[in-house]
């Protein structure tokens, strides 16, 4: 988060991990139109929705910058709902769950069309037994290979409400955040 703390930007997106920082990065770029994530917002990621648990740091960000928005993963919302709120973030306002509540789609790659799930699970059948049979690091590993896999496949759909409805969803809820 140091880098947060130093930026000169008045509009900061905070997000769960560096594969998050990507999609935004990827949803601020023109290509997606009226349905961009603003470019004047900068995007830092806090590794790890636990870091947002730290009050003095988190009110210090909060007070520093004219607008902070959070995101975080929706299976890791409600342990730190109470944290954030309590430093003055409201739900749906500058605090913002991510996913679908449904089972294996309660982060931002729920977001995601199942088609690319599909074709990223069908070439990567070692890396998702990894992810899948293993534990510890090598599970790990595996796991993050595969968001890495499944955002480099999404940015290769043809771009449509219909692809990116979920995105655009929430980056019009973000957006209009920094209003």
């Amino acid at each position: 988060m140091k880098e947060v703390i130093f930026s000169g930007n008045a509009k900061i997106l905070l997000v769960e991990g560096i594969i998050d920082k990507e999609y935004m990065n990827y949803l601020q770029e023109s290509i997606h139109g009226e349905n961009a994530l603003r470019n004047d917002i900068e995007i830092f990621a806090y590794d790890g929705a636990d870091n947002l648990k730290n009050n003095i740091l988190m009110n210090f960000i909060k007070s520093k910058f004219k607008n902070v928005v959070v995101t975080v993963d929706l299976d890791r919302f409600e342990s730190i709902k109470s944290s954030v709120i309590a430093i003055g973030f409201k739900e749906n306002l500058d605090l913002f769950p991510i996913g679908k509540k449904e089972v294996g789609k309660e982060s931002i790659e729920g977001l995601i069309p199942t088609i690319v799930c599909t074709n990223v699970y069908g070439k990567e059948a070692e890396t998702v037994r990894r992810a899948t049979m293993s534990n510890g690091k090598p599970q790990k590993s595996a796991k993050n290979e595969l968001k890495k896999k499944l955002l480099d496949e999404f940015k290769t759909l043809a771009i449509s409400d219909e692809s990116h409805k979920d995105f655009y969803v929430l980056i019009k809820k973000i957006n209009k955040a920094f209003k």
